[in-house]
């Protein structure tokens, strides 16, 4: 028994892991990777495994990897052999607009992504065949998953087999400026910004609290506007991470970025710079078709292969953020692209960042005490503009119901609405994690929490589904409107619950 795992891609591609397997046990893929998903973080698990007789070796007996690139290339295409493969295979061909689906070809690999996950499941409903998005994950490709639904995979309770534990190199590469910079797929904050701005905090052993608090979220939904939800901020952005003793050199714009970028890495500075989608091979939903203003998070630098490590997710809609590779130019491309067209004003659009002494807020650390009372001060300031909020979970009913008077109206703006659901969706998680770190020991807020984000995630799926079957079903519809007499309520017993719960763990 043997493995080995190479990163895969070409200059400025989408890197991804591949793993190869040597096992005499019949097909162990599916076996490994469940192991690795149960020891590993989600993006240091292979996104493919391949089973080979033997790993390919140099003259002196060393793995050749170069021999383990070539051979996926050379691979042979394996067309579905059997009713569930081929039923896989079509789905996926029709939803992710592919010439043809290998059955050892992984979903993600593909183009899969989120909403992708969701419409694959829904599809599989439809022959009365049940899986959870968690199972796609753990069965990427169309062999491993068409076993899984025809009950072949006797390893669901099992223990990992002797065969994977001689496993003898993952080699994944590390940082070498700035050590472990992970992913934050947790939760999803207001905009991208956040999320390569919360992989700086937790790097430098930081918490995201004193972010999440100086935010009050509240609903403000009126017709003429398109949010539902609104975020009140105490202090700047650039004040809390003052406050929080983290320097930051920003720039609005830069005569040679690449230049700059590589100077702050090397003083062991991470960089936030602003781009332009459309110029971003590796964003292969927007590249060459959209423009789209996103952030990246550059992290470390090689200056052989002319590329930069960033942390960056697939797709706009795919909230799967990972550690991948843009080459210099790539990069330099995006950061002009966007001062082009999105800075006329001249906001900024390059930030680096570094220690500025004793740090505050130390992870796993938190002065609970601090964090309690400034939320509490921060929710008092802005009390008559939750309650005055509410009402517009009314407004947003009567949207709702005006657009379902008729099966043609629905549907004409169906997609809009569940992106103000999905921006509410978005919030409530925000609100459900912080709550779990400021009432770890309170259960009142955590559930109520919890029961209206299932309400507004009970409305969005039946709209998912409306949307996907083309079917206008009045009688689910009246369901969404009693969901949203619900939540009102719900969010008027949880914000009173709040004020309760300063007054019995705060000192005036």
């Amino acid at each position: 028994t043997a493995a080995a795992v190479v990163d895969k891609g070409e200059g400025s591609e989408e890197k991804y892991i591949c793993g190869y397997i040597v096992s005499e046990i019949e097909e162990a893929s599916a076996e490994v990777r469940k192991y690795l998903m149960e020891h590993l973080p989600h993006h240091m698990v292979p996104a493919k495994i391949i089973q080979l007789k033997e790993l390919p070796t140099t003259v002196n007996g060393k793995i050749d990897r170069k021999a383990l690139r070539r051979l996926e290339e050379e691979r042979e295409y394996i067309a579905p052999r059997n009713e569930m493969e081929r039923k896989i295979a079509q789905i996926w061909r029709e939803q992710l607009k592919v010439d043809r689906v290998g059955i050892d070809e992984s979903f993600f690999q593909l183009g899969g992504n989120s909403i992708s996950v969701f419409n694959f499941i829904l599809c599989l409903e439809a022959y009365d065949i049940k899986i959870k998005a968690s199972d796609l994950f753990q069965y990427p490709t169309v062999r491993d998953l068409s076993r899984f639904i025809m009950g072949d995979l006797n390893i669901n309770n099992s223990s990992p087999s002797n065969s994977i534990n001689k496993i003898e190199e993952i080699k994944i590469k590390n940082s070498n400026l700035l050590g472990q910079m992970e992913p934050f797929n947790d939760i999803f904050y207001k905009n991208c910004f956040y999320n390569s701005l919360f992989p700086v905090l937790k790097y430098f052993n930081l918490s995201i609290m004193p972010v999440l608090i100086n935010d009050i979220i509240v609903y403000d939904f009126h017709r003429e506007k398109r949010d539902v939800i609104s975020y009140l901020p105490t202090q700047s952005i650039e004040e809390v991470i003052r406050d929080m003793n983290i320097e930051v050199g920003f720039m609005t714009d830069s005569d040679d970025i690449v230049k700059d970028i590589i100077k702050a890495l090397s003083s062991h500075k991470p960089v936030i710079i602003w781009i332009d989608c459309y110029y971003s091979p590796i964003r292969h939903d927007e590249y060459k078709k959209k423009h789209l203003p996103h952030t990246l998070l550059i992290y470390d630098y090689d200056e052989a292969e002319r590329v930069f490590y960033t942390i960056e997710h697939t797709n706009q809609y795919s909230f799967n953020y990972k550690k991948r590779t843009i080459s210099y130019t790539a990069a330099a491309k995006g950061f002009y692209g966007y001062q082009r067209y999105y800075n006329s004003e001249g906001f900024n659009a390059y930030y680096d960042f570094s220690y500025g002494g004793k740090v505050n807020f130390m992870l796993n650390a938190v002065d609970q005490s601090h964090i309690r009372n400034t939320f509490k001060s921060n929710f008092d300031k802005n009390k008559e503009k939750i309650y005055s909020g509410l009402d517009g979970i009314k407004e947003f009913r009567e949207y709702f119901l005006s657009i379902c008077n008729s099966e043609a109206t629905l549907f004409t703006n169906i997609d809009e609405t569940i992106e103000k659901i999905n921006s509410v969706i978005n919030a409530k998680k925000v609100e459900e994690y912080r709550n779990r770190i400021l009432f770890d020991d309170l259960k009142g807020p955590l559930r109520l929490m919890e029961t209206i984000l299932e309400q507004w995630t009970l409305i969005r799926m039946i709209l998912l589904k409306s949307n996907y079957h083309k079917n206008y079903d009045k009688t689910q519809l009246d369901l969404c409107s009693r969901q949203f007499n619900q939540i009102y309520s719900l969010e008027y017993i949880y914000n009173d619950l709040l004020e309760t719960t300063f007054k019995g763990i705060f000192f005036p």
